[in-house]
């Protein structure tokens, strides 16, 4: 632990502090860059897409990972931002593990392979719920990506240089059931096995690894190497991000299997709240992306691992040993936790792009797994005790819990491949974003309102990466929909008229939100939505005013922001303008008009690089039936069941399809099938 503790930060640090009290604060900010940094952001930034705000800003991402036979945690205080957690009562729903003071944790069986729901509140002394976010537990075979040749390229600062998690999960590799790493790099990890190559630049940021050039870029000591191992001269003379001369040199031209990049501890390390939101945006978010489009330049299917900062050690004390008094841990946990808000937002579900979050933060035990030294309570009570004395760098436990983190998510990404479904056949269905429901029209019934529950829309499109509808006992018919990207109803009129909209809506933030919306491809209008109503209730507001014929007509709320920000649309009513009063659930669906059956068949999917594939989904019969088929020749279909992988026969047939058949109940809502997705292993080296 010693060893740790004096590479990097603190080594840097002890061999410059003779230097003199008139320089000090400088060598200490460089000192502490040389391992990582310390700060955070204001509560009135532009809130974060999440399932309840509140007092609590609390953040989860949509995978949280596993493997049998390895224990995994999620540490209450690493996903809220709360000064002190001990005023709060976590309450975990979950149907794995157990539930504990400062952490959920889990230990996988072979049994407990697939996914199940994830949520956690936080209730204040009142037993009042001041956060909730949902995520899903994904658990992996001990075996998955067995026998895989996979290269890989780590990315990072001195968490990375030190190498103590990226040999836990190298070692981890070693044994049966797991892919064969092969990790390049141009330098080796401090006190790690020579084949343990990687990137590991400690005090440097995202922005460096993105601009700084230097000659001395890929070779000697790290304190010698003054540039990113990417950047290189151009024809020009110029100096420009290199990535295939990069791989050329380090992986005879092939680009790496999959790229991680641990980066941003240093990045927000000295931020405030005045500018914390800009410098995210400015020095972390826009680099990165330049990272990212510099690996997927040369090859387009590198899996790229987004790493979300793990929190700081849980005591002020480390921060005063490191840093006196110029930086302060509650300050970084705050930029710590902005950070890893803003990197779910901006590159969540980017999952077809091959960009992946890895959630590192969570699985980090921050009250007991950084490094502690013994000392007195004070000059006057010699008496013993253990003090946390570094902010940022665990120790060897820690290190390796953020290991476990990356095998977890290894195994996950070189075991799986997700495969696009597109359709050949829509027989009476609409299809879309892993989404198959009944297509349905509507007829007024002699003069009463026209009723829509807006998840029976006809046509319907989320901009969200959860592309689902969902469930609320408060909702009229249980179901709601929301970050829709389009919307749109086909129906017809009877009774000819002045008609007046309402829209039955929940807004998560007393503010001014609205929404575009047209008749029959007519003017597009802007409509006043929340009317500043309190937040979090259902209630019906106030729409447009048409003109309504009788016949046929189209009522869409048109792309690309249709019902957004995260608000939620539960049901759409079309009144007699003198009959406008609605209240509760409203009036009950208008009669539809289309048939209650109908499929969906997939275009041929190809088996050429697949070994094996498994078809996620879940199913709403809304009193009706669903079932999803597959076949090899387009004559004998079969049962595909949901999250249970199938081989492919040999030998080796060259397509497969799936089909998706509907049956509705009258008067109710089309049956769906949601959540749509086709996971492959693939073959390699074919």
């Amino acid at each position: 632990m010693r060893e740790i503790m004096m590479t990097g930060c603190g080594r840097f640090f002890m061999e410059h502090l003779r230097v003199g009290r008139r320089v000090v604060r400088a060598i200490l900010l460089a000192a502490i860059c040389a391992s990582a940094m310390c700060y955070a952001a204001p509560l009135a930034a532009a809130p974060v897409s999440r399932p309840m705000p509140g007092k609590v800003r609390m953040v989860l991402p949509s995978v949280i990972y596993g493997v049998v036979g390895i224990e995994m945690n999620v540490y209450f205080d690493n996903v809220a931002l709360m000064l002190n957690p001990d005023n709060y009562a976590f309450d975990v729903t979950c149907g794995k593990g157990i539930q504990q003071a400062e952490r959920w944790t889990f230990l996988p069986k072979t049994e407990d392979i697939g996914e199940v729901p994830f949520q956690l509140v936080v209730r204040d002394q009142d037993n009042a719920i001041v956060a909730r976010a949902q995520s899903v537990i994904r658990i992996m075979p001990p075996d998955a990506g067995a026998g895989q040749d996979v290269t890989l390229l780590c990315v990072g600062d001195s968490l990375t240089y030190q190498a103590v998690y990226v040999q836990h999960f190298v070692d981890l590799c070693q044994g049966p059931g797991n892919p064969r790493l092969h990790l390049i790099g141009t330098m080796q990890g401090e006190g790690a096995a020579a084949t343990t190559l990687l990137e590991g630049a400690p005090g440097q940021t995202t922005k460096w690894f993105a601009t700084q050039y230097s000659t001395d870029a890929r070779k000697g000591e790290w304190q010698l190497r003054a540039g990113s191992p990417f950047m290189y001269l151009d024809a020009n003379n110029r100096p420009t991000l290199d990535y295939a001369r990069y791989c050329q040199e380090t992986n005879q031209g092939k680009a790496p299997d999959i790229v991680t990049f641990f980066l941003g501890i240093n990045d927000v390390f000295p931020l405030t709240d005045a500018t914390l939101a800009a410098d995210i945006e400015n020095k972390i978010i826009r680099p990165y992306e330049s990272l990212i489009a510099m690996v997927h330049a040369v090859n387009r299917e590198t899996k790229i691992g987004v790493v979300l900062i793990p929190p700081p050690a849980a005591s002020q004390d480390a921060f005063g040993t490191n840093c006196g008094c110029a930086f302060d841990r509650w300050q970084y946990k705050r930029n710590q936790h902005q950070l890893v808000e803003r990197l779910i937002k901006h590159f969540g579900g980017r999952e077809k792009e091959r960009i992946f979050l890895l959630p590192v933060y969570l699985n980090l035990d921050c009250r007991h797994n950084y490094p502690v030294n013994g000392t007195a309570w004070n000059a006057r009570n010699t008496t013993g005790r253990a003090m946390q004395v570094n902010a940022v760098h665990p120790a060897v436990e820690g290190y390796r819990q953020n290991g476990d983190s990356f095998y977890f998510w290894l195994k996950t990404v070189t075991a799986l491949s997700t495969v696009p479904l597109r359709f050949e056949t829509l027989d009476n269905t609409v299809a879309g974003d892993g989404l198959v429901r009944l297509r349905h029209e509507y007829r007024q019934d002699r003069d009463l309102p026209l009723v829509f529950e807006a998840e029976a829309a006809t046509d319907l499109e989320f901009q969200s990466a959860d592309k689902r509808i969902m469930s609320d006992a408060q909702a009229s018919g249980g179901f709601y929909i929301d970050y829709v990207k389009k919307l749109e109803f086909d129906y017809t009129v009877e009774t000819p008229g002045t008609y007046q909209v309402r829209l039955r809506a929940w807004f998560p933030l007393k503010a001014p939100y609205t929404h575009k919306e047209c008749m029959d491809n007519g003017p597009v209008q802007t409509v006043d939505d929340s009317q500043l109503h309190d937040p979090g209730v259902w209630f019906w507001t106030t729409g447009a005013t048409y003109e309504l014929g009788r016949g046929l007509h189209h009522y869409a709320f048109p792309s690309p922001t249709a019902f957004c920000a995260g608000a939620r649309l539960d049901k759409v009513a079309i009144l007699p303008v003198d009959r406008s009063d609605v209240n509760d659930f409203g009036p009950v669906a208008s009669p539809i008009v289309t048939p209650l059956t109908g499929q969906a068949v997939t275009e041929r999917i190809s088996l050429r690089l697949i070994k094996a594939w498994q078809l996620n989904y879940t199913a709403t019969l809304n009193g009706g039936n669903a079932t999803v088929e597959y076949t090899y020749d387009r004559e004998k279909w079969l049962p595909a069941p949901s999250g249970e992988f199938s081989d492919v026969p040999q030998p080796k047939p060259q397509f497969i399809y799936f089909r998706f058949i509907l049956t509705g109940k009258a008067e109710q809502p089309s049956p769906w099938i949601q959540g749509v997705e086709l996971q492959v292993q693939e073959e390699f080296n074919l």
